[in-house]
């Protein structure tokens, strides 16, 4: 989201004695803020299992999505590649439907179904307002250690804006 250099800039700080320090709150201030936002903003994957294809769509966890696959243990028990399903958008919640209809898995197992998602957008396409939350809160907890609550609750307003699907 930001890199060390980044913050060091923005807090003044020439020395190398802290980037350990420093890199740990860019971590913790970028999993906050993709926590927050239900997005991620760094390239992740997640992988989601499901005991078998639903009735409907596949509310998909994670966005914004950068690719879907999904693999599947057939009615015989053996692997298969789903290469026949869409992705689409409903409120920024992604969604994965079948172009017919799933097929059908095997009955037995909790993980019939293996979904990979592929997350995060490019760093020149997060928001600036997003990289400058991700900067006031890395200052935030760098001066105070804790953070002063009212400070955060500022953040908390300027990245409303970018939340999608369901926060957990």
């Amino acid at each position: 989201m930001i890199d060390l250099d980044d913050l060091k800039e923005h807090l003044n700080i020439d020395l190398d004695t802290d980037d350990d320090r420093l890199t740990a709150l860019i971590d913790q201030a970028t999993d906050w803020i993709e926590t927050q936002t239900n997005q991620k903003y760094t390239a992740s994957t997640y992988l989601y299992w499901l005991p078998c294809f639903p009735s409907g769509f596949i509310t998909l966890p994670k966005s914004p999505l950068q690719s879907v696959t999904i693999d599947y243990y057939d009615s015989d028990n053996v692997l298969q590649e789903l290469t026949d399903f869409f992705v689409r958008y409903q409120s920024h919640v992604p969604l994965a439907g079948p172009n017919i209809q799933w097929p059908q898995t095997y009955t037995n197992r909790v993980d019939a179904v293996k979904i990979t998602m592929v997350c995060g957008v490019d760093s020149d396409d997060i928001p600036p307002a997003i990289k400058q939350a991700c900067l006031q809160l890395c200052t935030i907890w760098n001066e105070q250690r804790e953070g002063n609550v009212s400070e955060i609750k500022q953040i908390d307003r300027i990245i409303a804006a970018y939340r999608r699907g369901l926060i957990v």
